[in-house]
């Protein structure tokens, strides 16, 4: 009976092989299933983040830029024409199409002591001007439009003042103008920034 409870005894229970000279015994670990599970979903939530947070910064619209270009500016006494230049900036990954471009030149008093206590004429542009055609900008581009004005519009006093500051004796001295725009964009993938408005002050000498 003992001899018999022995030899089941070597059945269930086999010896380890022998160590072999100069190789040493490997061991591995294997990660149970649920851990292994564990760490395949944090990877897979890792990707989708990154790709969320990619997609965002490429995807996402972003608002476009109209800015005046310092410089060239300027008004022809003689013509009674206002020459100013504006940059149309795409800061989105998609082409962007502008349109309904339109323009209002004010005629502005200044106190020299304080350039921010402007006053325009708000009641009687000098020019108005909507611009008859569309363009484009590429992504991450710009243009920049050259725009002329005839102030066919103004008023007698507005007339008398311009003449007034462009007089020889007065050539040191500014005109100032309120150019106000406004101008609907939309960009390739669909979305739409209406009514986007734009005002600056300008000031500029006689040509």
């Amino acid at each position: 009976m003992l001899n018999k409870d022995i030899n089941d005894m070597n059945d269930t229970y086999a010896m380890l092989p022998p160590e072999e000279e100069g190789v040493p015994l490997q061991v591995g670990y294997a990660l149970p299933r649920r851990a292994r599970r564990r760490k395949a979903c944090a990877s897979v939530l890792c990707l989708m983040l990154g790709m969320t947070v990619v997609l965002t910064f490429f995807l996402i619209p972003r608002d476009p830029d109209i800015r005046y270009v310092e410089g060239k500016s300027s008004f022809n006494n003689e013509t009674k024409v206002i020459h100013q230049t504006f940059r149309f900036q795409n800061h989105n990954y998609y082409h962007m199409n502008w349109e309904n471009l339109h323009t209002e030149i004010q005629l502005c008093t200044l106190d020299p002591s304080n350039w921010y206590s402007e006053v325009c004429d708000v009641s009687n542009p000098l020019a108005i001007y909507d611009y008859p055609d569309s363009f484009e900008t590429k992504a991450l581009n710009s243009i920049d439009l050259d725009l002329q004005f005839k102030t066919t519009n103004a008023t007698a006093s507005q007339i008398i003042k311009i003449a007034t500051l462009c007089l020889p004796q007065n050539q040191g001295k500014f005109l100032a103008f309120r150019t106000i725009m406004t101008v609907d964009s939309s960009l390739s993938n669909g979305h739409k920034f209406p009514n986007k408005k734009f005002s600056q002050l300008i000031l500029v000498g006689c040509s």
